[in-house]
């Protein structure tokens, strides 16, 4: 029995209070996440339906050409319009990526401090009771 822990001899010290879930947050982020997902869905297929026109153009002006310079012509075109949209479009949704990692890293920061905070308020009191949920709504968005 002497090798069994008890309250009276763990070393460590339990917190005195758990902070809840916070369920709004999480829904909050939620919401952020699916925007940001739609926006990108929106975003990339827009891109992906002009990039099949514009394939659809290049066999076109090729059914059109005569000769070999013209094709040439025609791919060298091609070619150098898609790496300039492909490259635009990369820019596109790398903003809207970033937009959304700089909103979760805030949203990150805020509920950080406020459970430091809270967790700074409980440790001032000898209340065992968590921080209301009033409370912890102050610090949000």
């Amino acid at each position: 029995m002497a090798n069994q822990p008890t309250s009276d001899n763990y070393p460590g010290k339990f917190p005195d209070s758990v902070p809840f879930f916070d369920f709004a947050g999480l829904m909050k982020q939620n919401a952020k996440l699916s925007t940001t997902l739609q926006a990108l869905g929106k975003e990339w297929t827009e891109f992906v339906g002009a990039r099949l026109h514009e394939d659809s153009q290049l066999l076109q002006t090729l059914r059109e050409c005569r000769e070999l310079p013209s094709m040439q012509r025609a791919y060298l075109q091609f070619w150098e319009k898609a790496l300039s949209q492909y490259g635009e479009e990369t820019q596109r949704l790398m903003r809207i990526t970033q937009g959304a990692m700089e909103d979760a890293a805030h949203l990150a920061q805020e509920h950080i401090e406020a459970t430091n905070g809270n967790a700074q308020d409980s440790g001032a009191s000898s209340s065992s009771m968590p921080p209301s949920p009033t409370k912890r709504a102050s610090h949000s968005r």
